[in-house]
């Protein structure tokens, strides 16, 4: 009797429930699209590049830098449009005299993109490295992505990226954590010897043009062979800060 009894009582609540649930639909969830650059794990260029001009063929007279983005949520079958901005605050370079954001597109079906800033050479920047602290912004098809892990060296997400911008010899990025072993302390007149004595401006580790260790060294001995002979004719090759040219042994 109390089963039947307890069973009269719940019997409306559950016609209730049942009610409702035939009166509701399920919905699509849909989110904007989202953008962020992308870091990838032990990068080098991370959060921010160098463009130097001054190891660029003197008749360059721009470049340009290209962003790695990826999206938040599933590709469009459309192209879509990214939106670059400077962040005025953490910027000195000039835009449409220093550098100019190209059109910046998501191709459709795509996940991720590479974006161009054009950078101009100028007089200034020979003695004067300019900023330009590039931020996503929103546009119809993208709102700025969720940040992920952006410490230490590990891949993730972050909304900003800086360009340093120079016409004069600057310190490679991987000097200190790979060149140093090879070629030793740096400086603007060592780095302008291991140019001229190997005909490369840049020492990278990873992509089509990159080198190796014993490469290396055997650029440093490049290097050194050239600076022996300008020393006999000229005597020691002293840096900028008028200390002699020396290498690792």
């Amino acid at each position: 009797m109390k089963r039947i009894t307890l069973t009269i009582l719940l019997l409306p609540f559950l016609l209730c429930w049942l009610a409702g649930c035939s009166k509701s639909e399920l919905t699509a969830y849909t989110q904007q699209g989202m953008v962020y650059f992308y870091r990838t794990a032990y990068g080098i260029t991370n959060d921010s590049t160098t463009l130097s001009f001054a190891i660029k063929a003197d008749t360059l007279v721009a470049d340009t830098v290209w962003l790695d983005v990826r999206i938040m949520g599933e590709a469009a079958p459309k192209d879509r449009v990214v939106k670059l901005e400077a962040w005025a605050d953490s910027t000195t370079a000039v835009e449409g005299v220093d550098y100019t954001f190209l059109p910046s597109v998501i191709k459709a079906g795509a996940f991720t993109a590479r974006l161009p800033v054009l950078i101009k050479r100028n007089a200034g920047q020979k003695t004067r490295e300019l900023r330009l602290l590039v931020r996503l912004g929103t546009s119809a098809d993208f709102a700025p992505g969720a940040l992920g892990m952006t410490s230490g060296q590990m891949p993730g997400a972050t909304l900003k990226y800086l360009i340093k911008i120079n016409d004069f010899l600057t310190k490679p990025a991987n000097w200190e954590s790979f060149l140093v072993y090879y070629f030793g302390a740096y400086s603007q007149v060592k780095y302008k010897l291991i140019i001229d004595a190997t005909g490369r401006v840049e020492f990278l580790t990873s992509g089509a043009d990159a080198v190796i260790g014993p490469t290396v060294a055997f650029y440093a001995l490049q290097a050194q062979q050239l600076q022996a002979e300008m020393e006999a004719v000229n005597g020691p090759l002293l840096d900028e800060n008028g200390n002699a040219i020396t290498f690792p042994h």
